[in-house]
């Protein structure tokens, strides 16, 4: 996405500055703030509230917080990759959400709160669907990580130790599906002959992992060269058309298999 974005800004004659920020350190944004026209923000899952009087008053947010959002079809793409898995004959398919979908899982009857969040369409897609399929969602097949390997890790171990566990899982980040893989080869099983697992995102590593890691894949430079034309245009006064959620592509590679 950064490099999208890098070119760009170039394209537009302005100068893209990078600055990482840490979990544990709180950022001074004071100098990026007074030399800048905007600001860029990319961090899924940020709690960006805190950050908002510190930043540029022309702000787009990538699938994070804010009012000026750009988003993948995250509800699509997990769609796309729960046919896939049901195509290939399984029935029997995990979930591993990630952060702030709980608020989906209320029981029937009860009023849902609808947040705007990666996790929580990912999580709606796949309950959608496999209501819509009638498959059912099998009890205990629905468990919940931080985007983390450890916490995928973790996860698979709770859906393997089921009595009846999935044959299939969507992991909600491809960092999550690591650590699916890995768990399940701890158990001593195959990767995809005993379990099917489908990523999101296409991290570098979904490519380099062994058996190489099915995904959806984010067009994140397309988002990166947007982003920077929103705001230059933000900046200069214009009123830019904001573009649709931008449609994720499913990658198949060696982790799906029929059952």
């Amino acid at each position: 996405m950064v490099q999208g974005a890098v070119r760009a800004a170039e394209a537009l004659n302005y100068d893209l500055v990078v600055m990482m920020l840490g979990e544990s350190t709180a950022p001074d944004l004071s100098v990026m703030t007074r030399m800048s026209v905007g600001a860029l923000l990319i961090q899924p899952g940020l709690d960006g509230r805190g950050l908002r009087g510190e930043l540029s008053a022309h702000t787009v947010s990538v699938d994070g917080p804010g009012e000026r959002q750009l988003m993948v079809d995250n509800y699509g793409g997990a769609l796309k990759a729960l046919r896939h898995l049901s195509e290939l004959g399984h029935t029997r398919i995990g979930l591993i959400s990630g952060l702030n979908s709980e608020p989906l899982l209320s029981e029937p009857g009860q009023p849902e709160v609808q947040a705007r969040d990666d996790a929580t369409e990912r999580l709606k897609a796949y309950r959608d669907f496999m209501r819509a399929s009638a498959l059912g969602i099998p009890e205990g097949c629905v468990q919940h990580g931080d985007y983390s390997k450890a916490s995928g890790e973790a996860a698979t171990h709770r859906l393997l130790a089921l009595n009846a566990p999935p044959t299939a899982v969507f992991v909600a980040g491809d960092a999550m599906a690591l650590g699916a893989v890995h768990a399940a080869q701890d158990r001593g099983l195959t990767v995809p002959r005993d379990l099917s697992v489908v990523g999101f995102g296409d991290l570098p590593v979904a490519a380099a992992l062994r058996p190489g890691l099915s995904t959806m894949r984010q067009p994140l430079e397309l988002m990166g060269e947007a982003a920077v034309g929103l705001l230059v245009a933000l900046a200069e006064g214009r009123t830019p058309e904001w573009p649709r959620p931008f449609a994720t592509q499913l990658i198949e590679r060696e982790s799906t298999t029929r059952p």
